[in-house]
This record gives C-alpha cells, sequence and structure tokens, in this order.
C-alpha cells in the first residue's frame, strides 16, 4: 500500500502596505502615507518602510511626515529616482544615510523640518542635483554641517528656520541667494549675511533669535 504525501503551503502574512498596493495597482505619481496611518503601517512591519515602496518608480510626490516612529531611511529610498518632493517633516530621524538621497537628482523640494538631524552626508549633498540646491527648503541641519552646502553658488532659498543654529559661515559666495529664513533658532548676529555679493538678497528673517 502507497502513502500519498501532500505538500503543506504555508501561508506567510504580507508585509506590504495596502497604501503602497493600491498606489503600484493604479500607477499613481503621488503617495501621502503620513500621521497615525503611517505609525500604524510601521508596528505592523517592525519600524521598517515596506521595500515595495521604493518599487514605484513613477512617483514624484512622497509625503511620509509627521509621524516620530520613522527614525531612519534605507538606501532603498534611492530608486525613486522621479521624485521631485520629498517630505518628511515632523518624524524621528536622526540622520540620513547618503546611500538614501544621493540618488535622487530630480528632487526640487526636500522637507525635513522638525526632526532630529545631526548629520548631513557630504555625499547626499552633492548628489542631490542643481534643482535642489536652488530652493533647498526646511533642512533641520547644525551648525557645522553647513558649509557642505556652501559650494551650490546656485542657491536661492535657504530656510533653516526652527532648529538649533547658533553659528553660521559667511554666505558671501551664494551670490544668487534671495531668501533667508533663520528664525527660531540661536544666533547672536547676522553678520555672515553682511556682504556686498549678496545683491539679490530680498527677505531675511532672524526673529526668536537671541
Amino acid at each position: 500500500m502507497h502513502r500519498l504525501f501532500f505538500p503543506t503551503f504555508v501561508i506567510m502574512p504580507s508585509t506590504a502596505w495596502e497604501e503602497v498596493s493600491r498606489a503600484r495597482q493604479e500607477h499613481r505619481r503621488e503617495l501621502v502615507l503620513a500621521g497615525k496611518i503611517l505609525a500604524a503601517r510601521l508596528a505592523q512591519t517592525g519600524g521598517a518602510i515596506d521595500p515595495t515602496l521604493f518599487d514605484l518608480t513613477e512617483l514624484n510626490f512622497l509625503d511620509l511626515s509627521s509621524c516620530p516612529d520613522l527614525r531612519e531611511l534605507p538606501p532603498l529610498l534611492s530608486r525613486l529616482g522621479a521624485l521631485t518632493t520629498l517630505i518628511l517633516s515632523g518624524d524621528g530621524l536622526t540622520e540620513l544615510p547618503a546611500q538614501a538621497l544621493g540618488g535622487l537628482a530630480k528632487l526640487k523640494v526636500l522637507n525635513l523640518s522638525q526632526n532630529a538631524i545631526e548629520s548631513f552626508p557630504e555625499e547626499a549633498v552633492a548628489g542631490m542635483g542643481e534643482e535642489l540646491l536652488k530652493s533647498l527648503l526646511f533642512c533641520t541641519l547644525i551648525s557645522f554641517l553647513f558649509p557642505l552646502l556652501l559650494f551650490s553658488v546656485s542657491l536661492t532659498t535657504m530656510n533653516l528656520s526652527l532648529n538649533r543654529v547658533s553659528s553660521m559661515p559667511s554666505l558671501e559666495s551664494l551670490s544668487h541667494l534671495s531668501h533667508v529664513d533663520l528664525s527660531g533658532n540661536s544666533l547672536e548676529n547676522i553678520e555672515f549675511l553682511c556682504h556686498a555679493s549678496l545683491v539679490h538678497l530680498a527677505e531675511v528673517l532672524v526673529g526668536k533669535n537671541k
């Protein structure tokens, strides 16, 4: 008598986030996954972003904001080469891996406000592309990192408000600079802006400093 053996199939729970699956099915170019919803999804995957999100290579707008549980960005983020806007404000980020941002050459708007970032790799800045560096918005940086940005003579807008900035290097080389927001920091003076080369400077916001 021959015994029949039937294979056992184990169905593993899917870790793919439903919002990501829907975006893939609908070929979306924008994805907003923020706040409590993002926190709930991260809880499902042990604090890690669903890796299939980084297969959505058609995305040009990604909002993963308002979630202190989001503490790191994986290098896979660099796959989203079509991104022009990346919103990561109000998260729990403490660092930015160079590999994560270095491949986003089309990025124009980067919002990193209200995080706890204390380093910004030079490799990441160098790989961002001219369009982003022309309008660098809402970055959370501490003062010793600013020299990494000064190579971009095309920079027009610098918004570094609500951070922990106590000193700034000279901005003399940024001759195209037109708008600077350094409000809500710990600056004692603005000598770094007193240069004849800054002929296009039209707005300077420095309220709520020392």
